[in-house]
C-alpha cells in the first residue's frame, strides 16, 4: 500500500512541476526580452519551449502508470477479500 501511495504522490509531483514550468514560461514569454526573440524567430520559440513538452510527456507517462497501478492494486484487494466478480454471490449460493 505504501508503494502505491508513493507512486500517486510522485505523479502529483510531476503534475505540479509541469504547472510551475508552464507558469514560468508564460512569465518569460510575456514579461522578458524573450518575448522579442519569440516574435522575431518562431523556430527559437519552439526550441525554447521543448522542456515544457518533455516534462508534460514524463508527467503523462507517470500518470498513466499510476492509474494502471491503482487499478491492479484494487483488483488484488478485491481478490483478497473474496470478491471475485459480479456473480460471486450467485456461485456461492
Amino acid at each position: 500500500m505504501a508503494s502505491v501511495s508513493y507512486e500517486i504522490v510522485r505523479s502529483h509531483a510531476y503534475f505540479i512541476m509541469f504547472l510551475l514550468l508552464c507558469l514560468l514560461y508564460l512569465f518569460w514569454y510575456t514579461a522578458s526580452p524573450l518575448s522579442e526573440l519569440v516574435k522575431a524567430n518562431p523556430l527559437a520559440a519552439i526550441i525554447l519551449s521543448l522542456p515544457v513538452y518533455v516534462v508534460e510527456l514524463v508527467w503523462l507517462a507517470r500518470d498513466s502508470f499510476t492509474r494502471d497501478l491503482v487499478n491492479e492494486h484494487n483488483k488484488t484487494l478485491k481478490y483478497a477479500r473474496g470478491e471475485r466478480g459480479p456473480d460471486a454471490l450467485a456461485r456461492a449460493a
